[in-house]
Parts: C-alpha cells; structure tokens; sequence
C-alpha cells in the first residue's frame, strides 16, 4: 500500500495525471478509427462482368435493362442480373442458356469511389478473401498482445508503447503503398499488432498512475476515446471515398505521436517491481510539482518504506494450474472463456456486419458507433450501483434477445431490424466494457494478470471468427444475427453461475480464489434451511 500512500499526498487524478491521459486518449482515438477502418477500406461495391465490347477503364457500371438481359442470366437468390456470370457467347449459338464465370468486372463508383474490393477483385469466386484478410487482421491484435504485453513486462511500458507506435506507422504506410492483396493483407496484420499494443500498453500505464477511486473515470474515458475514433472514421469515410486516401488519414495522426518519447513517462509501479527505486522516486516526485503537492524526494521517500526495493516470496502460478488444480476456478475460468468468445466475435461481428443492413451503410455504421456512447455511461454509471454480475448478465441478455428477435422480422420492416440490431451493439458494446472488471475480480491476485490474458486470448478468436460469421450472411441475411443473437443469449445465462464481486473482499491466494463463490452459495443454503 506504499505506492498508493504516495499517490494520496502527491495527487491520485492532479493535473499530470490528466495530461497523460488526454494523451493516451489520442492514442486510443486511433486505435478505434483503425480497427474499424477494414468496413470501408473493403466495402464491397456493387458490380457486374465486363462486356467483351468493354474497355475497363472506360466503362460505366450502369446498363439498360434490355442490354442486362442479353447478356446475364437472372440469379434468383439476389433477385437481380447475375454479378458472377455471363452468357456464353463464343458458345454453341444452340446453347442459348450456356454460361461461363467472368474474370473481369465494372464496379459502381457512386457510394465507394474506389475501396481493395475493386482494386483486387475480390469478388465472386475471390470474395472469401477479403473474409480471410479482415480475420488475419484480427490474427494480427492478437499476436501484438501477447508480444507487447510481454514486452512491456520485461522491458518497460513506455518503450513497448513507443514501439507500437512506430509499428503502427510503418505497417500503415506498407499498407498505403500495397500494390497487391497479399502484401496490402500482412502490412495489416502489422497494423492490427500494432493497435493492440497501443491500446493495451497505454491503458496499463496511465492506469497504474492513477488513484484506485479514480479508475472508473480512466476506463470510461479510454472506451469513450475509442468510440470516438470509430465514429471519426465513418465521417471522414463518407467525405472520403477513396480507400487509399482514407488510409493517410490514419498515418498523418502517427507521425505526431511520433513525439511521444518526450512526453510518456514510465510506469513507476513496472520500475518499482523492477527495484529501480531512485528512478520511480525521481518521477514520483515530478508527478508531485506537476500536480502543485511540492513533496520532497525525502518525504516520497519514507511514503515508499521499503516496498520499492523488496521481493516478497509470490506464490506462483499459471493457467494450467487453474485448469487442472482447482475445479471451482476451472468452472469459473470456462464460463469467462465463452464469454469473452461471444462478446468479442458479437462486437466486432455487428460493427463490421452494418453495410449488409438496408439503407445507408454510413448512417448505419455512424448509429452503430454513436449507441457506443450511452453503452459506456451505462457502464459508469451502474456497474457501482446495482453490481458487475447484473450489469453483464442483463446486457447479454438484452443483446441476444435483441439480436434473435431481429431475425424474425419481416422483410417489410427492414427499419425494425436496424432498431434491435442497434440495441443489441449497444448491449454487447456494454457487456464487452463491464466484463474486463468482472473477470479481474473473479481470479486471485496471484493469477489476476494471466487470467485475464488467458481471457482476452480467448476472444481475439472471436474476432477471428467474427468476418467468416458474417460472411455467413450470403446463404441467408439473417444468419449472422442468428449465431450472434444465439452466442450472446447462453453466454448471459451460463454467467448467472457466477459469484457477485460487487463490495467483495477480492481473493488473494489460488485457496481464496477457489472458495470465492463458493462459500456464498453455502451460507445462502444454510440461512434458507
């Protein structure tokens, strides 16, 4: 409790405390118009095959209908011209239904001007690609939180957030100049790597500056950030309809935080559990003069005592030794797994999935980024007041309930569908905020870290998943929302079994971890009987 002593007489939330993290902030910001960015760099447009009389430069993707039936068939499913064939032509004449698969196509420039759809051809027979490349980007967040957050462990925060920074930059430019599908797919893989290092570093070192009563405002004020940044995305997407212009304006934000060198500071809780004392007493004592405290190195000194240099004996553990050790944090460990399964691969699923609802895909994906905003202050504002378990429970609920009733709408009341597939993304958006507070309280502090590492690696798979989930869509419209509505709707019921940690003594030891809940549920039974 030295530490946290210290930061009592120094300023829990001061001023330098909030410069850094208006800083992160930005940072975040970034992140949340990056990861959403893969809706408009590979919006499909729509489109037709090339005529044999067509130049493709010149052509335009309109046509008569008189010019359409001659030279496509009706495909019955999209209830239009075929997109992916054509008629024969150099064929037997006696053949008059003969078709072959076209290998070149006229997009329609009116709502996406140019996007890697177009330019690659991923359409028809090659459109499982751009499916393949949205969850290698996913891939990607997921190796860049195992390596930065194994790297801001061993050698620091503010390196390994610097490093993310310059990733992020260069894997951007790579991905500006890609002259094919192949490199535009690893440059963002780089990119994905790189977002999730920004964002995961950032978050741990602004939060281990800040007061304990002070973190709520930290974890609303990030997600708020980072729902900023997807609603900025789609605004500059609707003004620019160009995928590579799109695409430098999230480089030129980089380049400025290039400078963050000079204004991040490390964590002074890594360098304490580093032993590097006089380092995290120097910062101390300049988050004191920064927040107008004056405290004396001396005085910070004695705040510290002896905690700063000292290795107490830690008991140690892993995630294997949860799985296979300890069956009520076995049980408890499954249940988080599925449910940061589902909320990642609904999340990402509904945010990505907007330009297949009817209507305007920018105002459909804005209204899904904007119902984000309430979902946060949901989360401020309840999660103290009516408890962790609650609060994800009824979001879970709300959005399978939500999503599943959508599916069930007829096809005359498309405008009802995007009303409860709003309300379930602002269901699961508050769900996916709540839980990373639920799960650290359910794990003992000897294992608080990995556990929710082991958690959040988990639900990068459903990010994964999350594009081929939506890519289901094609053999009915409604299947995304099916499997998402499903997902949510058993997630909220399996977490019911879950204790409450809401006021909770938070457990210590892997023996607290392992009778935390259980004993609740004893004496309940016992006061009953």
């Amino acid at each position: 409790m030295a530490y946290e002593d210290a930061l009592l007489q120094i300023g829990e939330f001061g001023r330098y405390q909030r410069i850094k993290l208006l800083l992160t902030c930005l940072t975040t910001f970034l992140t949340g118009f990056t990861l959403m960015s893969g809706v408009f760099l590979g919006a499909v447009p729509n489109f037709r095959c090339l005529l044999p009389d067509e130049v493709k430069e010149n052509a335009t993707y309109k046509l008569s209908s008189n010019v359409s039936s001659e030279f496509y068939p009706w495909d019955k499913q999209r209830g239009g011209w075929s997109q992916c064939k054509m008629y024969d032509l150099d064929g037997d004449p006696s053949l008059t239904d003969s078709t072959v698969k076209c290998d070149s196509y006229v997009y329609d420039e009116s709502i996406y001007k140019r996007t890697i759809t177009s330019d690659f051809d991923l359409v028809c027979d090659n459109s499982w690609l751009k499916t393949t490349s949205d969850s290698l980007f996913m891939v990607g967040v997921m190796i860049g939180a195992m390596i930065f957050g194994a790297s801001s462990d061993k050698w620091g925060r503010k390196p390994s957030y610097y490093a993310a920074i310059v990733s992020y930059l260069l894997g951007s430019i790579l991905v500006l100049i890609s002259p094919e599908f192949v490199s535009y797919t690893i440059a963002r893989i780089v990119v994905g790597a790189a977002c999730s290092g920004i964002f995961m570093v950032g978050y741990v070192n602004v939060l281990e500056i800040i007061g304990t009563k002070h973190r709520r405002v930290i974890v609303a004020g990030i997600h708020v950030s980072y729902s900023l940044g997807y609603a900025t995305l789609i605004v500059c997407a609707y003004f620019i309809r160009t995928w590579r212009h799109l695409q430098i304006t999230m480089i030129l934000p980089a380049v400025g935080f290039l400078s963050y060198w000079w204004f991040i500071s490390e964590s002074i809780r890594w360098l304490q559990s580093k032993g590097r004392r006089k380092q995290a007493i120097d910062l101390l004592h300049a988050v004191s003069t920064a927040n107008g405290a004056d405290e004396t190195r001396d005085a910070i000194n004695g705040l510290l005592g002896e905690t700063a240099d000292s290795k107490s004996d830690v008991e140690k553990a892993t995630i294997l030794d949860v799985l296979t050790k300890y069956p009520n944090l076995r049980k408890k460990s499954f249940v988080l797994f599925f449910c940061w399964f589902i909320n990642s691969g609904t999340y990402y699923g509904l945010s990505w999935n907007t330009s297949n609802l009817v209507g305007d895909s920018y105002l459909n994906a804005l209204i899904s980024a904007l119902v984000e905003i309430p979902a946060h202050g949901l989360v401020y504002f309840t999660l103290n007041r009516w408890g962790r378990k609650f609060v994800l429970v009824s979001c879970m609920l709300i959005a399978g309930t939500s999503l599943l009733v959508a599916t069930i709408i007829p096809n005359s009341m498309q405008w009802l569908v995007i009303v409860f597939s709003m309300i379930g993304k602002l269901a699961i958006t508050a769900s996916y905020e709540s839980i990373y507070l639920f799960t650290a309280e359910q794990y003992p502090t000897v294992i608080r870290n990995v556990g929710v590492g082991a958690c959040s690696t988990v639900a990068r798979i459903g990010g994964i998943l999350a594009p081929f989930i939506n890519y289901s869509s094609t053999v009915w419209p409604h299947l995304p929302r099916l499997i998402f509505g499903s997902g949510a709707l058993i997630a909220g019921l399996l977490t019911i079994i879950l204790p409450e940690t809401l006021n909770m003594d938070l457990p210590q030891t892997m023996e607290d971890g392992e009778q935390f809940g259980k004993k609740s549920r004893k004496l309940k039974q016992s006061s009953d009987s």
